[in-house]
């Protein structure tokens, strides 16, 4: 099959990259910066996840997993919005799991078959590491990469709403 080959329909460099991310531990970021960044986005998920502490601690991990997997966090908060609603045990009709709705075939595929899609830290790293496996496969066109992220390529109707929650909400200077 060469370059384009494929494990269960899924490319094998995507899988390469979402085993890659797996096996890498969360980075801790410090500094100003991020202090700025949970305060901010603290209150813009108030609505959402209402106690302080457990908004406080998937703010962190989802800042974390984000900035590792080279995928902005706020662009990570956008996509879980709009796939989850912030739910935490959402299932889709298609059978997605979790926060950023990650299909259950990749822990399969993985070799992890005692891993939850609905643990959180698990989510995000699968759900971010297969955007940026989009995000450059699509050569940077995001309106793209989201379109795949969800599953189709055609039409604009899912980045349109990721890419308005963005700059609506997530965006910040």
């Amino acid at each position: 099959m060469g370059p384009a080959a494929r494990a269960g329909g899924v490319p094998a460099a995507l899988l390469a990259e979402v085993r890659r991310a797996w096996d890498t531990r969360p980075m801790h970021v410090r500094g100003y910066r991020r202090l700025v960044w949970l305060k901010v986005m603290s209150e813009r998920t108030r609505k959402f996840i209402p106690n302080r502490r457990r908004r406080r601690r998937f703010l962190r991990l989802v800042y974390s997993v984000a900035r590792r997997e080279d995928v902005t966090p706020e662009l990570a908060l956008a996509v879980i919005e709009t796939e989850s609603d912030f739910h935490r045990y959402a299932v889709s009709p298609v059978g997605a799991q979790g926060y950023m709705q990650v299909m259950p075939f990749w822990p399969r595929l993985l070799g992890l078959h005692d891993v939850s899609l609905f643990a959180t830290r698990t989510n995000l790293v699968l759900g971010c590491a297969i955007l940026r496996y989009y995000i450059e496969t699509a050569r940077g066109n995001l309106p793209l990469a989201l379109q795949r992220y969800f599953g189709h390529a055609d039409g604009y109707v899912y980045s349109g709403r990721v890419l308005t929650r963005l700059a609506n909400r997530w965006y910040w200077r």
